[in-house]
């Protein structure tokens, strides 16, 4: 297994991620199979692709598509969307994700979060997006300025559009 690249192991599993064709089920299966790969221990800390896996993996949880079926298939597919970006952003991979990765994960969760909303599920994703926000501030990313201020308009910034979209 050592010869295999992380990468080469995960394309087929994120293909089908990013397919539009791909159906609920099997979107839901790959996606299990990606949460099963961290919660395992298969990205390894010193192995040299792990970087340019998380990024594969952030940038096809970013881009998922599915073709909707039923409602209740659908709310599995965006849950585990939302497992495998809480396994990437809260575990100890997520100081290996680049800002911009981070930046994309956090619009998927806001994007999920109007979706359940939609589908009246939102009560099951609040307390989540407050761990993956937690975790996205103990990075030490800020944008220009100081960093409390930064801190305070991130703050505010997550809050009004959490409240907008998951009320």
């Amino acid at each position: 297994m050592s010869s295999v690249s992380l990468t080469d192991v995960l394309a087929p599993f994120l293909s089908i991620i990013r397919s539009s064709l791909s159906t609920g089920p099997i979107t839901s299966a790959a996606l299990s199979a990606l949460h099963t790969f961290f919660a395992c221990g298969f990205f390894l800390r010193n192995d040299s692709s792990v970087d340019v896996a998380l990024a594969a993996v952030s940038s096809a949880i970013s881009h998922c598509k599915f073709e909707a079926s039923d409602s209740s298939g659908d709310e599995v597919v965006l849950l585990r969307i939302l497992t495998v970006i809480e396994d990437c952003m809260c575990g100890e991979w997520g100081t290996r994700l680049s800002d911009i990765e981070v930046c994309e994960m956090l619009e998927t969760v806001l994007a999920t979060c109007v979706q359940m909303r939609l589908g009246g599920q939102s009560y099951r994703f609040v307390p989540w997006s407050a761990d993956v926000h937690s975790s996205y501030n103990k990075r030490g990313s800020a944008p220009l300025g100081g960093a409390d201020d930064a801190q305070a308009r991130e703050d505010d910034l997550f809050q009004t559009l959490c409240s907008r979209s998951c009320e």
